[in-house]
C-alpha cells in the first residue's frame, strides 16, 4: 500500500495559506470548509513525502513489539463491522500510545512526529491523529474519506490548539476520532472543539463558521 500523505500536508499549518471564496458542501457541524492554497506546497509535499517512504518498510516488516502490536490490530479487525473498525482503532491507540508534548519529546514548541516514532516512542494529538489515519487506511478506508482536523480546544478553564481524526463514513455521515476520548463522537457531540483547518488526502481547508 502506498504511504498516506496527510501528514504531508500538515506541514502546512505553519504556512501563510490563502482561501477561495467558494465553500465546499458543508459537515455535519455549523461550518463550511473552504479550500486553500499554499506557495511552498509542492516543495513541502517532496520532501515530506520522501520522509515517509523511508519508514514505509518498517512499519510492515519490524519485529519491534510495539509494530508487532500494531500490526496484529490491523488484522483482529479486518473483517468488523465499519463503525466497530473506528470505535477500535480509537479506543486502542489512545490506550496503547503515549501522549508525549512536542516539547518533552523534541524541546520545539510544535513538530510533526511520523507513525513510526508515534508508535515507538509517543507522540501528542496530531501524531496520534495521522497515525489513526494511517490504520484506517490499512483496513481499507479512503483516502478522500479521512481528514485531520486541527483547531482549539475548550474545556473549563484549559484552552490550546488541537488535533482530531474526521472519518466520513458509508452513510455520509462523521465521526471523530479524538485522542482525549475513549469513544468515537459525531460532529455535534464534539461540544468543546472549533475546528480551523483541515487537511484531506492533497487537499487543505480552512474552516468557516456558517452564518
Amino acid at each position: 500500500m502506498n504511504s498516506f500523505n496527510l501528514k504531508l500536508s500538515l506541514l502546512l499549518m505553519s504556512l501563510i495559506v490563502s482561501c477561495t471564496t467558494e465553500p465546499s458542501l458543508s459537515q455535519n457541524w455549523n461550518y463550511d470548509r473552504v479550500p486553500a492554497h499554499s506557495e511552498l506546497w509542492e516543495h513541502r509535499y517532496q520532501n515530506a513525502q520522501d520522509s515517509i517512504l523511508l519508514e514505509q518498510k518498517d512499519l510492515e516488516t519490524s519485529k519491534r513489539p510495539e509494530l508487532v502490536w500494531w500490526r496484529g490490530m490491523i488484522k483482529h479487525l479486518q473483517n468488523a463491522e465499519p463503525i466497530k473498525q473506528l470505535e477500535k482503532v480509537n479506543f486502542l491507540v489512545n490506550k496503547h500510545i503515549i501522549y508525549l508534548s512536542d516539547y518533552k519529546h523534541y524541546q520545539k514548541t510544535d513538530a510533526w512526529g511520523f507513525p513510526l516514532e508515534t508508535l515507538t516512542v509517543g507522540g501528542d494529538c496530531e501524531d496520534i491523529a495521522f497515525l489513526k489515519a494511517i490504520t484506517l487506511l490499512h483496513l481499507g478506508w479512503k483516502e478522500e474519506d479521512l481528514t485531520i482536523v486541527v483547531g482549539y480546544y475548550r474545556k473549563g478553564q484549559s484552552m490550546g490548539y488541537h488535533a482530531i481524526l474526521e472519518v466520513k463514513t458509508e452513510n455520509g455521515g462523521y465521526e471523530l476520532l479524538d485522542n482525549t476520548r475513549p469513544d468515537i463522537a459525531t460532529p455535534n457531540q464534539e461540544h468543546f472543539f472549533t475546528p480551523r483547518y483541515g487537511i484531506q488526502k492533497n487537499k487543505f481547508f480552512v474552516y468557516k463558521e456558517k452564518k
